[in-house]
């Protein structure tokens, strides 16, 4: 009898991890059933979009059904939404010039019927993937289009989030190429990612916002201000128990009094930040950190400690650019696997099914097992 129901928990694991394996198949059962193509459109947008970072294929192949479904509707709603998803993917996978492609015609398609929630979505996707092409004069321009339709329907998510982005792009503008305009235009975008916060009562943006500013203020020499700004997002991380976002704060503090140069207030900052490195396993953190600490011993004349940790620094930072790139190679999807599954024509046995039928098997036999006894 123990053996018959170890056999059934056995089957039951077996049948959980099946459940997840089925790629499309059973998904695809269950959207056939659904009244509409614009239903089935929706269930594979949001089976795509929920699973882009943990299985990078099966998205990709739920994008491909919704697109499929939505052309059936004729629904440019839909199309667009499909479009947008395929987007998003490609520009997770890296490919930016095919992510632009599918986020223009979502785009051009929002624009046909005036979509202005999705207008404003495809606005960010477009602002994203310019700003990682290094385009940020066409980053900028959507981000700001994006930024007036969030405005004009109220959505306090994405409002931040807008000026967030603005802020970055002309604070990166500003510091490469010592724009003090551009520089005085993110400390604006970010103090009003901060007002809102304060406003919604939202700890984690208004902190976001105050190192944000912290850093912009640092780059404009003014050190006092930027250690302010920190202190004031370290109380509220403080609030969160965010122990890795405190590290990084603590990490701006030591270098903006670096700057100052105040050597023991960069070391004190520099040590606390070690601590909570140490301590959460903090391997950013810790890349940082080496580097900081590599500056503050040459300023000391201790070249070779600092040529350690220097070294230290860079083959950390080496070894977790190549672990994500491992990593990206194989969750990653190629239009030679994509194409293989779309000529696929091979029978895909059911397993889902057999294994719930052998698992009602097994229950009928337990409990025949137990009327016996």
């Amino acid at each position: 009898m123990k053996r018959v129901r170890a056999l059934f928990v056995f089957i039951l694991f077996l049948i959980l991890l099946n459940v997840r394996a089925q790629s499309t198949d059973s998904i695809l059962a269950v959207a056939l059933k659904l009244p509409s193509d614009t239903d089935r459109v929706e269930l594979f947008y949001q089976e795509g979009f929920s699973h882009r970072s943990t299985d990078p294929l099966y998205s990709f192949d739920c994008s491909e059904l919704a697109e499929r479904f939505a052309e059936k509707s004729h629904s440019v709603f839909h199309i667009a939404k499909a479009k947008s998803l395929k987007g998003i993917l490609y520009y997770r996978k890296g490919d930016l010039p095919k992510a632009l492609l599918f986020h223009k015609q979502a785009l051009e398609k929002r624009e046909k019927i005036n979509d202005r929630k999705g207008l404003m979505k495809s606005h960010i996707n477009l602002g994203n993937v310019y700003s990682n092409m290094e385009l940020a004069i066409a980053a900028e321009r959507h981000y700001e289009e994006a930024l007036k339709i969030a405005l004009e329907l109220n959505e306090n998510e994405q409002i931040p989030a807008c000026l967030l982005n603005l802020g970055t792009l002309n604070a990166n503008k500003g510091s490469l190429e010592k724009d003090s305009l551009s520089l005085f235009k993110a400390a604006d975008y970010f103090a009003r990612a901060l007002r809102i916060g304060k406003k919604q009562n939202d700890h984690e943006l208004q902190a976001q916002a105050l190192n944000n500013i912290a850093v912009v203020k640092m780059v404009m020499n003014l050190q006092d201000e930027a250690i302010a700004c920190c202190m004031d997002a370290i109380k509220l991380y403080e609030m969160m128990d965010a122990e890795t976002e405190k590290a990084d704060t603590y990490l701006n503090l030591s270098l903006a009094a670096s700057y100052k140069k105040d050597v023991a207030m960069a070391e004190e900052y520099l040590l606390r930040a070690d601590t909570i490195i140490s301590k959460q396993a903090y391997l950013g953190g810790r890349i940082q950190w080496l580097k900081q600490r590599s500056v503050q011993m040459a300023e000391k004349g201790n070249f070779e400690i600092a040529y350690t940790l220097l070294s230290k620094h860079f083959f950390l930072k080496d070894s977790l650019m190549k672990a994500n790139a491992k990593n990206k190679r194989e969750n990653a999807y190629n239009e030679q696997q994509l194409n293989e599954k779309k000529n696929d024509k091979d029978f895909s046995f059911p397993y889902l099914y057999f294994n719930l039928l052998v698992l009602v098997a097994i229950s009928i036999t337990l409990l025949i097992l137990k009327n016996r006894k």
